[in-house]
């Protein structure tokens, strides 16, 4: 699976399935749920007032 490097935060990410895990410089990782991603992602798209796609579904 491929990592991205973040400049600016100083994280690594590597995404697991519709989940992701940010894994820092000190290899501790925080888990971040798709349907916490969906809520940030409709929260910008209102705020911008631009629309979002989404290929798949919350359970």
């Amino acid at each position: 699976m491929p990592r991205v490097f973040d400049k600016q935060l100083g994280v690594y990410y590597k995404a697991y399935k519709t989940d992701i895990h940010k894994i820092k410089k000190d290899t501790s990782k925080k888990y971040i749920p798709l349907k916490s991603i969906i809520v940030d992602a409709e929260i910008l798209s209102a705020f911008l007032n631009v629309p979002i796609w989404h290929a798949g579904s919350i359970n």
